[in-house]
């Protein structure tokens, strides 16, 4: 859910910053997969420092779930398909989730408290 609601921050600020500055449209993959990065590994992360176990496996879980959400969604909009374009999304989502994981998990710090 915290990864959702971080998207859906990055994404709102992304079109507001999209609407006063020319961004070419050639930019947008690459910043929709940052975008979906930051969200998975923010989300991880802090879910992980409250759990404080199985970092690996909840970074996993939740990069596939992410995914399979973005995956959904936007069939409904313009189908992604499974081409080299879902297949990266899917590896940033499965990468940055297990690096949150791990890293929240080893966390020294605390968790915040959500």
């Amino acid at each position: 859910v915290l990864a959702s609601v971080i998207c859906a921050v990055l994404l709102a600020i992304i079109s507001f910053l999209a609407l006063k500055v020319d961004l070419p449209l050639s930019s947008l993959p690459f910043i929709m997969n940052a975008v979906a990065g930051i969200s998975v590994f923010s989300g991880v992360f802090f879910t992980a420092q409250k759990v404080r176990n199985r970092g690996f496996f909840l970074g996993l879980c939740t990069g596939i779930l992410f995914f399979a959400v973005m995956l959904l969604v936007s069939a409904f909009s313009e189908p992604m398909g499974v081409g080299i374009s879902a297949l990266i999304k899917l590896a940033v989502c499965l990468i940055f989730g297990i690096l949150g994981g791990v890293l929240g998990v080893n966390s020294k710090q605390k968790a915040l408290p959500l």
